[in-house]
């Protein structure tokens, strides 16, 4: 395996659904009455975002690749793109979803910091 590919794995899975890991949302007051304590930071969901995005075209583009090539192409590079297909496809989808939710709870977290400190 070429070392790019290789870096590409490891960032991938390093950074897989940085919001489900690293983002924290807004929760109920904890015991005592003080602010629960949660994430307004957008790095992670934005994270997951470039890497859904990537992951998405990755797919588009090894489907492309198979419907271009011609009758004189070699066979193997087309199913190595069918092959491709369905797990980036599978990654845009759960990479999306993670973004989704970060998203959602930095806007919650930010809106129960606006509220507590409107109580103040």
């Amino acid at each position: 395996m070429r070392l790019w590919k290789k870096a590409l794995l490891a960032v991938t899975l390093l950074t897989s659904a940085c919001s489900y890991t690293f983002t924290i949302g807004p929760r109920e007051k904890s015991l005592g009455g003080a602010p629960a304590t949660c994430t307004t930071s957008r790095v992670p969901p934005a994270a997951d975002t470039v890497i859904a995005l990537a992951s998405g075209l990755a797919a588009v583009a090894a489907i492309y690749a198979c419907e271009s090539s011609g009758p004189d192409d070699d066979d193997q590079s087309c199913v190595r793109a069918i092959l491709l297909a369905p797990p980036a496809a599978a990654s845009a989808l759960l990479f999306g979803l993670s973004a989704r939710r970060g998203f959602r709870d930095t806007a919650g977290c930010e809106e129960e910091k606006v509220a507590d400190f409107g109580n103040q």
